[in-house]
């Protein structure tokens, strides 16, 4: 619902993104899908009756979230406007370091946001955004392990970057501005331990070649991950789980 209602609010001009309009967005997309069949579910209470305290409550912490995000980044301040907004990403990857011939898989997901913005070295490139409702990471240990956690939640993005990539050598991207490189990651988390909203920055890299490195080890990764799904697979053995 809070992803609906930020999408939405990019609709509206910059003086009328105020919190009340994206506080009310939020509770037009609630009604709009609280009597799905999904959804009903999830304020009913074990004798079969709605909960209606429980709803409400839920509602003012999606309330809250969307408060936070004004103080992470004033929408009426955008100078930039966002490029694409909720866009389908997909690709049809080489399986790397594979002997069989034609193996692939297809890897796709959707990026809540890509804006054109400035890099701290002047750079225009374009940034993806990604919206988080949970809490964002504790860097309370070690700088190694930070470090460790800062880019595990950072690779939802870089599988975006590499299939925006893809998409881009394919000339798969229909009616998509791709000036500059697509080089910053943003995760834009909601809330945290403090109960603030907190940004979560990455650089793929100020040069094609290491922004290239990045992207070629996401690619193994996922590499890996497939074939070693495909060896369980093959094995038709639950206990190999």
């Amino acid at each position: 619902m809070c992803h609906s209602a930020l999408e939405r609010l990019y609709d509206y001009p910059p003086e009328r993104r105020e919190l009340e309009l994206l506080h009310n967005l939020l509770r037009e997309e609630w009604q709009k899908n609280r009597s799905k069949e999904n959804y009903k579910p999830l304020f009913k209470r074990s004798s079969g009756e709605h909960d209606v305290s429980a709803e409400r409550e839920w509602g003012k912490g999606a309330l809250d979230l969307l408060s936070n995000y004004y103080e992470l980044e004033d929408p009426r301040r955008v100078v930039i406007e966002p490029l694409k907004r909720e866009m389908w990403v997909q690709a049809t990857l080489p399986v790397k370091n594979s002997d069989l011939v034609d193996d692939e898989f297809l890897m796709r997901g959707i990026v809540d946001r890509i804006d054109q913005t400035k890099t701290w070295d002047g750079e225009t490139v374009l940034r993806i955004v990604d919206y988080k409702t949970g809490k964002a990471p504790d860097f309370k240990y070690s700088k190694a392990m930070n470090a460790k956690i800062a880019d595990e939640a950072m690779w939802q993005l870089k599988i975006y970057a590499l299939l925006l990539e893809q998409m881009k050598k394919g000339n798969t991207l229909e009616d998509f501005p791709m000036e500059g490189c697509l080089r910053c990651l943003r995760l834009l988390y909601l809330t945290s331990v403090s109960g603030k909203g907190q940004y979560l920055d990455f650089d793929l890299g100020h040069t094609e070649e290491k922004r290239s490195d990045v992207l070629e080890k996401t690619h193994q990764e996922l590499s890996d991950i497939w074939t070693n799904i495909r060896v369980l697979i093959d094995k038709q053995d639950p206990t190999a789980f």
